[in-house]
């Protein structure tokens, strides 16, 4: 078996555990990209189904495997969108054009549903999408393998509220963060905010923000990185992109 890191590993077997006997063994979405990265990027849900993404890939100690595709992607695609940020972090600089999307080799990614659709209108009209949603909420992220990541990016926009209404305040609960009163909001017209949370202690960052698959302002990834790669450098960090 492929030696992972130990919170991954009791991850795995707390996932495990959850399931054992429910519809959800081994089909459990995980996840794909390095589990020993600082960073953590979020989406909505998968587009399409990889083979090396859910539990009974990870149970069985595979080979860790990443995203590799030369090929041509859209100008927005979600994935150049997670490349150019990325990028932005480790080269210190915005790449609008990638030549190859490597960023799994550095980055471990996840979704925040694990039911597979090509887009967010479809995937709320899936039977049990929202049961299945809230239970990732309650049983799948608030284990502590996502709050060892110094840096989360949950790129899902409204599968989340952070506002108060009806009394949620989910990103607080969930990654154990509070909003930044001071800074914490970042805008850039249009649609492309983001919005900034720390720890107690100021260790983990966590950023939250509208899904990256379109019109996404260059100038929103320019400023995310900025804030990432400040803290990141903060804490001693960066030099894992080298």
């Amino acid at each position: 078996m492929i030696d992972y890191p130990p919170k991954f590993k009791q991850f795995l077997d707390c996932c495990s555990d959850k399931c054992n006997g429910s519809d959800l063994a081994d089909n459990l979405y995980i996840g794909r990209g390095n589990t020993a990265s600082p960073v953590l990027f979020v989406g909505k849900e998968p587009s399409g189904e990889d083979g090396f993404s859910r539990l009974s890939f990870w149970r069985h100690g595979s080979e860790l495997k990443k995203q590799e595709n030369n090929e041509p992607l859209p100008a927005q695609h979600m994935w150049r969108n997670y490349q150019r940020l990325f990028e932005c972090v480790k080269d210190g600089h915005y790449n609008p054009h990638p030549e190859k999307i490597d960023f799994e080799e550095y980055i471990f990614t996840s979704e925040m549903s694990g039911m597979v659709s090509t887009t967010t209108n479809i995937a709320r009209k899936l039977p049990g999408f929202v049961e299945q949603l809230q239970w990732r909420k309650d049983n799948f992220f608030t284990d502590e393998f996502f709050k060892s990541f110094p840096v989360v990016v949950l790129a899902c926009g409204d599968y989340l509220r952070n506002d108060g209404h009806k009394g949620l305040w989910e990103i607080n609960r969930i990654f154990d963060v509070t909003f930044d009163k001071d800074n914490g909001l970042h805008e850039f017209l249009p649609c492309s905010n983001f919005y900034c949370h720390h720890s107690s202690d100021g260790s983990r960052l966590v950023i939250h923000t509208r899904n990256l698959s379109s019109g996404v302002n260059g100038k929103m990834l320019i400023e995310m990185d900025r804030v990432i790669h400040e803290h990141l450098e903060q804490l001693g960090l960066i030099s894992f992109f080298k």
